[in-house]
């Protein structure tokens, strides 16, 4: 089928479609390199014959949402397995305990997991993988890092860049410690930072301590917006301990978006949210303090609004005056049952929108609540939009606004606001 001397085959984005079964290859082949990226291979199930002399195989992007026992059992000469963004979340999570797909790749040095969405899996997943060297496991929603890895006693590199892991167990950091003896080692790099000779102590937290100097840039880049979600909230926690409310929301829904869109929210998506029934919170964003009261538009001057009572909560009216202006969206994201970000270009370009999307998300880690909900009004595309925020959009609610908005016919427009009006109650 393929000439006897082709040592690589790619067919990316080749309209492949099928299930993976029953390959026979020839034994004469000299393939030591397959990618076929950008396919549909729903369930790898095989078996797969005559491919004993592969290193590199290439699966991402080709929608995997099932993977046999056995399958990589013939692959003994892998060294390298990419699996990134498919849509194993379902396939990992339902595993059975007993269940160790790459249990006979003992050649493999890297593993990509990278963007499957991953929320659970079993201790002992990655058995037999006692030389793997390099793990990417980032754009994934696992929050607590448990996995058995302490027979991989090669491991260098750990990525978990925009991934939701905010812990490690115990096991775990005991053995990024052993790692760690040999001081040549990197360990960990998150967020395109290495991070050398971590030590983590033996201490039943979730952030255990680290050696200063360069371990310190690197270990408050992994948690940066969680350490800054725990400053804020601690610090208003303790200027308000006098005045504790009694836990309840104050708000159905805080609107993140930018000012630049300021006209579609006031006359669009505030009227119409709040017509059936919901107390908002709106956030004009990039306002300069100072003038934001004169500003942002007056409630009185919009009959619509007034006509229906509203009880309006605009930044910049009931923001608390002299507040950072980072504590102050903390303070509006815990008191919303949901965070609304209207997502354009301009929200892009503004210098507040990743914080409040990240506000937004540690609040969910913190509370166990689905916080974000995604309204896309421009069209953007992948490159626009960036890996991180297409990692949020995919994890959460979202809802993409007709096309020819305010243009669309009545019916339309009113089942998109339906729409996000369910979204924002659930």
């Amino acid at each position: 089928m393929f000439p006897p001397k082709l040592k690589y085959l790619y067919m990316g984005g080749g309209h492949l479609k099928g299930s993976i079964r029953n390959l026979f290859f020839s034994p004469n082949n000299s393939l030591i390199g397959i990618k076929l990226v950008n396919n549909y291979f729903p369930s790898l199930i095989g078996p797969v014959y005559g491919l004993d002399n592969l290193v590199y195989l290439s699966l991402k992007y080709c929608s995997i949402m099932n993977i046999n026992e056995t399958f990589f059992n013939q692959f003994t000469s892998l060294t390298k397995l990419m699996l990134g963004y498919n849509k194993l979340e379902p396939y990992f999570r339902l595993m059975e305990s007993n269940i160790r797909p790459f249990s006979k790749l003992n050649k493999l040095q890297t593993l990509d997991l990278s963007g499957n969405a991953i929320t659970k899996m079993h201790a002992d997943i990655f058995a037999g993988l006692t030389n793997l060297r390099i793990l990417y496991f980032e754009m994934n929603s696992m929050w607590i890092f448990h996995l058995n890895i302490g027979h991989m006693m090669n491991l260098q590199y750990v990525h978990m860049r925009n991934s939701q892991i905010s812990s490690f167990s115990l096991e775990v950091r005991q053995h990024i410690d052993v790692l760690c003896s040999n001081k040549s080692r990197v360990v960990a790099k998150p967020n395109s930072l290495r991070l050398r000779q971590l030590r983590f102590h033996s201490m039943d937290v979730e952030l255990a301590g680290i050696r200063p100097n360069a371990e310190v840039i690197a270990f408050t880049s992994l948690f940066r917006w969680k350490l800054r979600y725990i400053y804020y909230a601690t610090y208003l926690k303790l200027k308000h301990s006098e005045q504790e409310h009694d836990g309840q929301l104050r708000y159905d829904v805080f609107i993140s978006f930018a000012h630049q869109d300021e006209e579609f929210i006031l006359k669009d998506v505030y009227p119409e949210l709040r017509s059936r029934g919901l107390n908002v919170h709106v956030h004009g964003r990039d306002f300069v303090a100072a003038s934001m009261a004169e500003t942002l538009w007056p409630v009185s001057s919009s009959p619509e609004l007034s006509s229906r009572g509203l009880n309006v909560h605009v930044h910049g009216r009931d923001f608390v005056a002299g507040e950072f202006m980072a504590s102050n969206i903390v303070t509006a994201v815990r008191e919303s049952r949901k965070t609304l970000v209207v997502l354009t270009l301009d929200l892009l370009k503004s210098k507040w929108c990743n914080y409040e999307i990240q506000m937004a998300n540690m609040e969910s880690v913190h509370t166990g609540r689905q916080v974000l909900v995604f309204l896309l009004k421009d069209s953007l595309n992948n490159k626009q939009l960036g890996t991180e925020l297409l990692f949020h959009i995919r994890n959460n609610t979202y809802v993409v606004y007709p096309q020819n908005g305010t243009k669309g016919s009545r019916n339309e427009l009113s089942v998109f606001w339906d729409k996000l009006y369910k979204d924002l109650r659930t």
